[in-house]
Parts: structure tokens; sequence; C-alpha cells
């Protein structure tokens, strides 16, 4: 069922719990547009829309299904047994899709499902390497996106312990979008980071700027200096743990895949309004 505004007396109480000690305001419920549950879908953690404006998702176990006409029509199944992380189009029927340590190309035409693109680059490509453990560790990119414009994918690595999947060391990277060649990787300067999802916000003098959410915490990141800043929490809309996020400029609208367990949710939002309180 589409909700399109919170009371205002929810908004007046977040005010207050956030108003003190701490310097990232609450987003103002008039960004939601629309939400909906995806209930019936399975366990979600991507969203992307193609340059056609079609809204596609994307299941933990590889099915990416596309909405058409408010349904959902199931466009690839993976049969390799990984589990998947997020999902971008590329366009044409393409869609880059990232695992643990690897990211794929898929072409929904023929079902072809093709390793692409890699989080374990050679020393020279990283700017800092990470922490030396005893214990194994995998590279985990929960978040891609692609600049369309630049012919760019962009991942957010994180580093993590394979025992207890804690994040030793984070990272964003960019890739080339035809070959898959490692570019640059930068180190974020927390290891904890774990975006959930990542768009391309827009570039200026300073870089090329990413927004990312980590949990219900929207962070922007200038690619080009690794700095990241927290800019908006979006819990006082209702999300608990972005697992998606995609940009429609099309219709205006950021889209966000929330997965509040087996309750995904996906939410609408105003991208012009949201601009302005960034």
């Amino acid at each position: 069922m589409l909700r399109t505004v919170r009371s205002f007396a929810l908004l007046v109480s977040l005010l207050v719990s956030f108003g003190c000690g701490s310097d990232v305001q609450p987003a103002d419920p008039s960004l939601v547009q629309s939400e909906r549950s995806l209930v019936d879908v399975g366990y979600m953690t991507g969203v992307t829309v193609d340059e056609h404006g079609q809204l596609f998702v994307l299941t933990r176990d590889g099915v990416l299904m596309e909405e058409v006409d408010g349904a959902w029509t199931i466009r690839f199944r993976a049969r390799t047994g990984a589990t998947f992380e997020d999902v971008v189009s590329l366009g044409e029927g393409r869609f880059a899709l990232t695992t643990i340590d690897m990211g794929f190309e898929l072409d929904v035409a023929t079902g072809e499902l093709t390793q692409h693109f890699c989080y374990l680059p050679d020393d020279d490509i990283r700017e800092e390497d990470p922490p030396q453990t005893p214990i194994p560790t995998s590279e985990l990119a929960r978040a891609v996106t692609f600049d369309h414009e630049t012919g760019l994918l962009y991942a957010q690595p994180q580093t993590v312990q394979q025992t207890d999947g804690l994040g030793t060391f984070s990272e964003v990277a960019s890739f080339d979008r035809v070959t898959g060649t490692e570019l640059e990787f930068r180190n974020l300067g927390d290891a904890s980071f774990s975006a959930g999802g990542m768009v391309v916000l827009g570039r200026g003098e300073a870089g090329t700027t990413l927004l990312a959410a980590d949990g219900s915490m929207l962070h922007t990141i200038v690619f080009e200096t690794g700095a990241k800043r927290a800019v908006l929490d979006l819990s006082s809309l209702g999300i608990e743990d972005v697992a998606g996020m995609a940009i429609d400029s099309g219709r205006g609208v950021l889209h966000v895949l929330d997965q509040r367990g087996t309750r995904p949710m996906h939410i609408a939002l105003d991208l012009a309004l949201l601009r302005a309180e960034l």
C-alpha cells in the first residue's frame, strides 16, 4: 500500500531526539513520495533503474526481477549458489552484480553471467594496503553503482574476517566499465563502514561525489579524496537498513530498498528535495 507523508507528531519527536548531541539532521518526511512492502519477493539486496526507467530488484540468491504493470517478472535466476549483494543497470539489458570478492556482468537477453571485476587488486592500485591479520579475510561489496557519463563503475568493498564478519578495512573503488580493470581504491578511514546502497550524486571541482547509505545514515563520499561525511539520517522516515539505492533522473526519484528482516520496503524519495536537504 502506498503511503506518502508521515505524521507531523513523529517529525517533531524525532527532531527533539536528534537535536542534541548530533550534527546530522533527520530527513524531512516530505521527502517520501511513496512506499510499499516487497514481502512477497524474497530477501532483497539491490535495486536499480535502467535507461528506460524500468525498476529492477535483486534477491540475495540472485533472482533479478523487473516491475511490469505493477507486478514483478523474473528476468534472471542465478544457479551459482553465490550470495548476491547489489545490482546496477549498465544499459542495453546488461547489469553489474556483486558477490564476495568479485563482480559479475549479466546479459539478460542471453542469460550469460560472467566474472567482470574484482575487489582484490594489485598492491600498486590500492591507496593503502589492508592491515595484516592471522584470520582469513574476504572482500564484501554490498553497494555498486555506475556513472553512465564517465563509463566508470564504483563499488564499496569492505575487508571482513571470514570467521565473524568483522570489518578490518573499508574502501571505495573504481573500475573500467568495458574491461572491468581495477583503476583506483581509496581508503575511507573507517573499517566498520559498509554501504548497503550507493549512487553517483554528481561531479564538481572537488571530484565525483557518491551518496552511500550505511544502515539508515546517508554519507557523501568524494571519490578522488576518499573524504566521507554523514549528511542525513533516514531513520526519521522509518528506514532501518538501506539494502540498495538507485536514481531515476527522469522521474526525479531516489529509490531506496529498506531491508527490515523479512519485510523489505521500497521507498521513493523526491530527488530534488533530497538534494536540497543535503
